[in-house]
């Protein structure tokens, strides 16, 4: 297994094409590592780039005497100064961002490690980080209590919501890019203009076992449970959303 870090890894993906992997630690990195060798590649600490010719591997002794194979990572990206909490890669595969405990987001070249750009606006740690199905734009939840969006190219902020009463847990996109949900340790789920940053108005059922069951086949239709409610949404934007309030209280999350 690829190791690096030196404290806890709090967030991991995979890069679109599965050929690499990003994570984010508690040591307040991020890091790239190849996902079929462990090679690194270069690193932003040291400036150091691997040529063809160059050991991608040292040898470490464990505690017992023996000597081990360590891999090393792809890349590693410096510049935050707390904790990295949330870290994806860009749907075509070619940006990284990463959000941290010192209450900032970074942009990265995924190729060659320099830091694009710095988004500030949150006021506390941010807490989960996702990208718009074309890119240009990533949204992100805080322990603030707020979401926003962000222009990936100049990295200003384009629109705030405000609504959830705790920190924000986890953020995501429609395919479209018309809508952004959100859930928070507040026990709700939110759904978001990802224009305007207006909370869209949603209408409230009564729970039937054959509702969950068709919307789950629906490819359109996100499902999220918080507490008591099972939320349907309709990512497109061309039905109406939905409450469905169960009899007991939803254990789990489903989209």
């Amino acid at each position: 297994n690829p190791r690096g870090h030196s404290r806890a890894v709090w967030a991991i993906g995979f890069s679109p094409d599965g050929t690499r992997a990003v994570s984010g630690s508690a040591d307040n990195l991020v890091k790239i590592w190849d996902t079929a060798t462990g090679a690194e590649v270069w690193s932003t600490m040291s400036g150091f780039h691997a040529g063809k010719d160059t050991c991608l591997c040292t040898m470490q002794t464990d505690e017992y005497g023996d000597q081990q194979i360590v891999r090393n990572p792809m890349c590693t990206l410096t510049g935050h100064v707390g904790g990295v909490n949330a870290v994806k890669f860009s749907p075509d595969g070619k940006i990284v961002v990463s959000g941290s405990r010192d209450w900032l987001l970074k942009i990265w070249n995924a190729g060659s490690g320099a830091e694009v750009c710095t988004l500030k606006g949150h006021a506390c740690g941010v807490t989960c980080v996702a990208f718009s199905a074309d890119g240009t734009r990533v949204v992100s939840g805080s322990e603030d209590e707020l979401v926003k969006i962000w222009d990936t190219g100049s990295g200003a902020a384009v629109c705030t919501m405000r609504g959830h009463e705790s920190a924000v847990t986890r953020v995501e996109f429609s395919e479209n890019g018309e809508r952004v949900i959100s859930e928070s340790e507040d026990r709700q789920v939110r759904v978001w203009d990802a224009a305007s940053g207006q909370e869209v108005p949603v209408k409230e059922f009564a729970f039937v076992e054959s509702a969950s069951k068709t919307h789950t086949t629906t490819r359109r239709h996100s499902l999220a449970a918080s507490g008591d409610t099972l939320l349907i949404t309709d990512l497109d934007g061309t039905a109406p959303l939905a409450f469905f309030k169960a009899p007991q209280p939803l254990t789990s999350s489903l989209r």
